[in-house]
């Protein structure tokens, strides 16, 4: 599973493909979130919770949290 920002993720495809992953499973966050406080990446993460989790237990490929 790959967790990166939105501004990340054709990137993120394109290792995985390199790397011979053709469909990773993939959460896509909102970009920035280096210049975000650690509280701010704390309340994304849990707003995304339960479509986070569907990734990770592979009942979906792909999700973007808000």
């Amino acid at each position: 599973m790959v967790v990166c920002s939105h501004d990340f993720s054709a990137l993120a495809r394109s290792v995985a493909r390199a790397c011979g992953v053709d469909d990773p499973r993939l959460v896509i966050l909102p970009h920035p979130l280096g210049s975000l406080p650690d509280q701010a990446i704390k309340t994304i993460i849990r707003r995304g919770h339960d479509e986070i989790m569907s990734v990770l237990t592979g009942k979906k490929r792909y999700t973007e949290v808000a």
